[in-house]
């Protein structure tokens, strides 16, 4: 095999693994929570802000989307409307993560359309869970919207 097909073989495997768009504004906690991913077999993109959230989501169209709350400029509660209300987006798996887990808040978040709210510091097995959980949800939906 060649140096370049071997470079196609692992392009192409890359980007067959599920894309996660992550939005915090905490570059520590973005930095350990990618590392996590990407040894879970995800690829991860980032922003640190809502309105880029929501630029990058409508771009990539990611598997699913890890939205923190408290963010500059434009909050993730407003982000996660805007990403409902783009058709492409409907079905993408929203969780929110944030240090702030009152029921307020994550009355606010599922009504905006999220479709989980954890609480952090997050337990990454069970946030792999639920990602794989809501994933296989929407390829349910897929399956029946294509009928």
């Amino acid at each position: 095999m060649t140096e370049q097909s071997e470079m196609q073989t692992t392009n192409d495997a890359a980007s067959e693994r599920p894309l996660i768009l992550i939005v915090d504004d905490f570059d520590e906690y973005r930095d350990a929570v990618k590392l996590y991913m990407e040894a879970s077999g995800y690829r991860v993109v980032e922003a640190d802000d809502g309105h880029l959230a929501v630029e990058i989501a409508r771009a990539t169209l990611p598997a699913a989307i890890l939205m923190d709350v408290g963010l500059p400029k434009w909050g993730g509660i407003a982000a996660v409307r805007d990403i409902r209300a783009d058709a492409k987006l409907r079905t993408c798996p929203i969780i929110v993560v944030t240090a702030y887990g009152t029921t307020g808040l994550i009355q606010e978040a599922l009504d905006a359309g999220c479709d989980e709210v954890m609480t952090k510091p997050v337990d990454f097995e069970h946030l792999i869970a639920v990602i794989e959980r809501l994933r296989g949800k929407n390829k349910d939906a897929l399956a029946i919207d294509a009928r």
